[in-house]
């Protein structure tokens, strides 16, 4: 038998609700649930009440609220007992109104206002979730599955919890995009690493200051369409390194700088090193030789000897070394080393391994010197003899 709201009911709700004007619709109903039932047949009252009473049709004891005849929407108990908690059934869906369709509405959870679900036609636009944590959680089963966060009406784009890599995983046919609508674009990560494939990975590591990048493979900088590609240093576009395949695509890696490049050694000034395999060409090369830089100046001595004891050689390349091979003119680095030591390119090993050409000129210079001191000296004796043999000629 259904249950029905009789007059001496409608009189007890309408004396408790004039004693507390706070109390609701919702206050209604539960005295209304709570009221003893009676079995007369539902009597037509007017006013609120009325349609409060005509929205009752559960069963004995009442389980849910009916706002349509056919009972199609309504809040209630799930009478199977399957379903826990407050239900709500509507075939097209919960709306909550607010004070008004203008107004929007909010779902609260919990005593406070820290958690919300809103929305503001007259304020931020959009769905708009507060909470000081949001966690999605996947349905209990078992094996556990993994929570995921779905956008669309596929299963192309989401985000997720890998079960079996582990950590946040998205997933994307087309690309992420990244908009930040108030300036430049920006992916804050305080401490961590975006890793790329198994290997690959570029972040913040503790152990050092800056960007890291790790990559077997080396970082491989792509232009457009693989044209070419651009680093650039600093805020303005003086200070590059670059590729121009469509320009100038006979100079390969190009430097740009409006002052100069400086190669250091982090083991102190001097001990710089560059090795190129191949061809070094300029407009003029400058060797640091300011008075300034320099002590215990002196001339260099037996500069001639020296000269003389130096082998200038023809040889011809080895393939290791040029693969074309060809022949070519210079010094051999362990002799140069016998004889004037400082002419000499040393490795870790102390092994000579080149030689300073620009380094001889000063020791070619004083040998010259030397050598045309001989001469005048061997100049001014044959002016000498020559003088002396006009003398005897003439006293004949």
């Amino acid at each position: 038998m259904r249950n029905a709201i009789t007059r001496p009911m409608l009189n007890t709700l309408n004396s408790k609700t004039r004693s507390s004007s706070a109390l609701g619709l919702m206050g209604v109903l539960v005295l209304a649930l709570t009221a003893s039932p009676a079995h007369a047949q539902r009597p037509s009252f007017g006013g609120l009440f009325v349609q409060v009473q005509d929205m009752l049709v559960g069963q004995e004891p009442f389980q849910t609220v009916a706002f349509e005849p056919n009972g199609l929407c309504r809040i209630g108990i799930d009478p199977t007992g399957v379903i826990t908690g407050l239900c709500e059934y509507d075939e097209i869906g919960f709306r909550l109104m607010g004070n008004g369709a203008a107004t929007g509405g909010r779902l609260l959870f919990g005593p406070s206002s820290n958690c919300v679900v809103e929305v503001q036609p007259q304020g931020i636009p959009g769905l708009i979730l507060r909470d000081p944590i949001i966690r999605i959680l996947p349905p209990i089963a078992t094996p556990p599955l993994p929570p995921i966060l779905t956008f669309g009406g596929t299963d192309d784009c989401q985000i997720m919890v890998d079960p079996v890599a582990g950590g946040m995983t998205f997933s994307d046919p087309n690309f992420f995009r990244f908009v930040n609508r108030k300036g430049t674009p920006a992916v804050w990560i305080p401490q961590g690493v975006v890793q790329f494939g198994e290997f690959c990975s570029i972040g913040v590591d503790a152990r050092f200051t800056g960007i890291s990048e790790k990559d077997p493979g080396g970082l491989r900088l792509l232009g457009k369409d693989d044209q070419g590609c651009i680093l650039t240093f600093g805020p303005s576009d003086l200070c590059r390194i670059l590729v121009d395949p469509l320009e100038r695509p006979d100079f390969g890696l190009i430097f740009t700088d409006p002052k100069r490049f400086s190669f250091l050694s982090p083991d102190g000034p001097g001990l710089a090193r560059m090795d190129v395999d191949g061809l070094v060409s300029a407009v003029e090369f400058s060797q640091k030789s300011s008075r300034d830089l320099k002590k215990n100046i002196r001339t260099i001595d037996n500069a001639l000897d020296s000269v003389k004891k130096l082998r200038g050689v023809r040889f011809d390349w080895k393939n290791e070394v040029r693969p074309a091979g060809g022949a070519d003119i210079g010094f051999v680095a362990e002799e140069v080393a016998e004889v004037v030591s400082e002419a000499a390119v040393y490795d870790e090993d102390h092994k000579a391994t080149g030689v300073k050409y620009a380094n001889l000129v000063a020791l070619a210079v004083e040998g010259i010197k030397a050598q045309q001191e001989q001469i005048d000296a061997q100049q001014k004796l044959i002016t000498q003899l020559q003088q002396e043999v006009a003398a005897l000629r003439t006293d004949k």
